[in-house]
């Protein structure tokens, strides 16, 4: 198999006009492929927590990455009861390159889902979040099977700096200070924006006894999809 780090930018982009399950696969990847990926790819720019990170190739070549680690608030992971919150982790990130075909990324997850049951019986309660801030509704795990619950966290302010969407606390580690009139003086451009409340998405694995205990101890209330317009994983936001 190809070297992971080597596939990343110097490889020749399989051909495959519609997605191919005998030419795909899929494993564990280390915390540095998947970085990477995310880093250079993925519209956040921006790798989080990873716990565990799957790969998906076709032909041998890393075609998308898909990452579960511990939300910034782990309280978020207590949905079914704090007992439980060592249980669960969020999908924090899913890339997929646009060559690897349509429906790529719904069989990923799914992939993902099985070598989770499989190897990390431990984390069977998932969370994951849709931000609107960058038009994205969570069709994906609306065709998934995920459940809906409503919006996350409040809004909360954002920063743009030279165009890259990051947190304030992340602000603080990257330069050392929040203070925007110091950030100016460093040559940045700054920009403060609001983020809207993100869509919220849960996933019980298991057996479906598991699934049917589980979805009765939710504490937070099951609701209809939203609907609308919606950026794939694979599409950049619109700034």
């Amino acid at each position: 198999m190809l070297n992971d780090q080597m596939s990343l930018f110097n490889f020749t982009e399989p051909e495959m006009p519609t997605f191919d399950i005998s030419r795909v696969s899929v494993k564990a990847i280390n915390y540095q492929t998947a970085s990477r990926i995310v880093d250079n790819f993925h519209y956040a720019q921006r790798t989080p927590s990873i716990v565990v990170a799957f790969g998906m190739y076709v032909d041998d070549v890393l075609a998308g990455v898909i990452t579960y680690g511990l939300p910034p608030n782990r309280n978020a992971l207590g949905f079914c009861g704090e007992e439980y919150i060592d249980n669960g982790l969020e999908l924090n990130r899913l890339f997929v390159f646009d060559w690897a075909g349509r429906n790529s990324e719904s069989w990923l997850i799914g992939q993902s889902f099985s070598l989770l049951e499989k190897h990390y019986q431990k984390y069977f309660l998932l969370v994951s979040y849709a931000d609107p801030t960058h038009d994205h509704l969570g069709i994906i795990y609306q065709a998934t099977n995920w459940i809906y619950t409503g919006t996350g966290a409040e809004s909360k302010s954002d920063v743009i700096v030279n165009g890259k969407l990051i947190s304030e606390k992340h602000l603080y580690n990257l330069y050392g200070t929040h203070k925007r009139d110091e950030l100016k003086l460093k040559g940045l451009d700054i920009q403060d924006i609001i983020s809207q409340p993100k869509h919220r998405y849960v996933y019980i694995l298991g057996s479906k006894g598991q699934r049917k205990k589980f979805r009765k101890l939710l504490r937070w209330p099951v609701l209809s999809y939203p609907k609308g317009r919606n950026l794939t994983p694979r599409e950049p936001d619109k700034n």
